[in-house]
């Protein structure tokens, strides 16, 4: 017998264990397990022996304030229309005024004398 096994022997020495332990299992169980029950629906919560679906609202929201329905437009007054006055054609056309006189251009502003630089002296 060689020294070593194979990984043949091994994998079938795998098998055949497994399947005597599964066997010997199932028989000391009766049978295959049984599947895990479902788990069960939540209860409801309850605050003081009420469902917090019956709880009342800490402050309620005002009832909203609509505004009455806009009343009908009414029915514009009928407009009459009066015949144009006419302007006698003997009258003169009103006289050309003069061009305005050109403005003088602005001087040009003087420039502000340079700041000196703010210095802090904190010798003391």
């Amino acid at each position: 017998m060689p020294e070593r096994l194979s990984l043949a022997a091994i994998a079938t020495c795998a098998v055949l264990a497994g399947a005597v332990f599964g066997g010997a299992y199932a028989l000391a169980h009766d049978g295959p397990a049984d599947p895990t029950p479902a788990p069960a629906s939540p209860t409801a919560i309850r605050l003081e022996d009420e469902p917090i679906g019956a709880l009342h609202r800490v402050s309620p929201l005002p009832a909203l304030i609509v505004p009455p329905p806009r009343p009908t437009p009414a029915e514009p007054a009928p407009v009459i229309e009066s015949s144009p006055s006419v302007v006698p054609a003997a009258t003169p056309p009103p006289a050309a005024t003069p061009p305005p006189a050109p403005t003088p251009a602005p001087a040009p502003k003087p420039k502000p004398p340079a700041k000196k630089p703010l210095t802090f002296d904190d010798s003391g």
